[in-house]
């Protein structure tokens, strides 16, 4: 099932801490809004495959 959308955008016009974009079999695109000194604590997925994209700010991995 492929997916196609601009995540810039989604990005910039997201308003929530997480939302969730589309889910697919095994990968899952959500756009965050983490406010300064936020976190979101540990995550551990172990049967998919997870990609970080940062629009701006600083964070630690």
């Amino acid at each position: 099932m492929p997916f196609q959308t601009n995540i810039i955008k989604k990005t910039q016009d997201n308003e929530f801490f997480r939302q969730v974009l589309f889910t697919g079999g095994k990968s899952q695109l959500v756009v965050m809004a983490i406010p300064p000194q936020g976190e979101i604590g540990e995550e551990t997925h172990e049967h998919v495959e997870q990609t970080l994209f940062f629009l701006e700010g600083e964070g630690k991995a």
